[in-house]
């Protein structure tokens, strides 16, 4: 079954920027509206914010400053889609962020001015965002499925309204525990339980929930961050925000997607040449190298596009102690 996003209307959170911004400009070519949740948007979000303002373009976009740790902000959030647009079909928690020294495990609550995070707090803001944020959102999706599908049939087993997709952004640090990254490494793998554990809702329910873990993806955090590129070897392998965006589209569209990352150009009619994978609500695929490839809950052989050369596994675990040596 396929199922196109255009006339449809997308949540995307952290579509200021990378793998979320070019997942945004994907759908809004396709005719399909966006609202844009993010703190703050980066010159090129704004710039395709405003030019999907009004007629003549068929997809509206519209930015709404959201804060994904609140949950006041995400129902606003979602609230707003609603009313702006009438219905959320595509609901993508895509912000997160990559085990920042302001809530980081190895930099401990009191321990430095610049961490968030705080006994008083009682969480890490880390896992506000990388979790728990894509957890509630994923919650509310639900709801309005099912209060969808009473208002139209009486019940949540008389029938099924049109389709909703909910597309999660995972990491193949879902799969890989590096000591470097504590925090972000339990988020990825508890949203990979998360995410197959909601599985069935598609049969029962209409509701996909599915997710992407792409690889190593040239987005700003590297290039804005030395602590994260300083770990990298000098020719990592690469997937492109645009890469990983397609395959999101796909998960959200079809049934089957092609193995080979070939970009949006030509891939239709490779798809009948190459293998396919099959896609279903509880699907996680990962996107690194040269290939996407279903991640098996159980006897996983661990990432395929991606290997322990991409990173200076020494320099990676050294960062550790000099962090814990700073510890007062």
């Amino acid at each position: 079954m396929t199922s196109s996003v255009a006339g449809k209307t997308a949540l995307v959170t952290g579509a200021g920027s990378g793998i979320n911004l070019a997942f945004a400009r994907l759908l809004l070519s396709r005719g399909c509206n966006v609202v844009f949740a993010d703190l703050s948007l980066r010159p090129e979000a704004l710039e395709l914010v405003n030019a999907h303002q009004r007629p003549p373009v068929t997809a509206q976009a519209v930015f709404q400053k959201t804060d994904v740790s609140s949950w006041k902000d995400l129902s606003d959030t979602y609230e707003l889609a609603k009313s702006r647009f009438g219905r959320v079909d595509i609901v993508c928690p895509g912000a997160g962020v990559f085990e920042p020294a302001w809530s980081s495990f190895w930099r401990p609550p009191g321990t430095d001015p610049g961490v968030v995070d705080s006994v008083a707090s009682n969480g890490y803001k880390s896992l506000d965002i990388n979790l728990t944020h894509p957890i509630r959102l994923t919650q509310l999706a639900i709801m309005d499925q099912v209060r969808e599908l009473k208002a139209a049939k009486g019940g949540v087993d008389s029938g099924v309204p049109p389709r909703r997709t909910v597309i999660h952004v995972s990491s193949v640090n879902g799969q890989v525990a590096p000591l470097w990254t504590p925090l972000y490494n339990t988020a990825k793998h508890a949203l990979n339980g998360f995410v197959r554990t909601m599985g069935p809702l598609e049969g029962r329910l209409g509701i996909r929930v599915a997710a992407v873990a792409p690889g190593l993806v040239n987005t700003p955090i590297w290039s804005t961050s030395p602590d994260k590129s300083g770990p990298l070897s000098q020719d990592p392998a690469w997937v492109t925000p645009e890469e990983v965006a397609q395959v999101m589209l796909d998960t959200v569209e079809k049934d089957q997607v092609s193995t080979s990352l070939r970009g949006d150009a030509g891939r239709d009619e490779a798809t009948e040449k190459e293998g396919l994978v099959r896609v279903a609500g509880g699907s996680i695929l990962e996107v690194s190298g040269n290939q996407v490839r279903d991640v098996a809950a159980f006897f996983d052989p661990g990432p395929q596009g991606i290997s322990s050369e991409d990173f200076d596994m020494e320099k990676m675990e050294n960062s550790v102690y000099q962090a814990l040596e700073k510890i007062t």
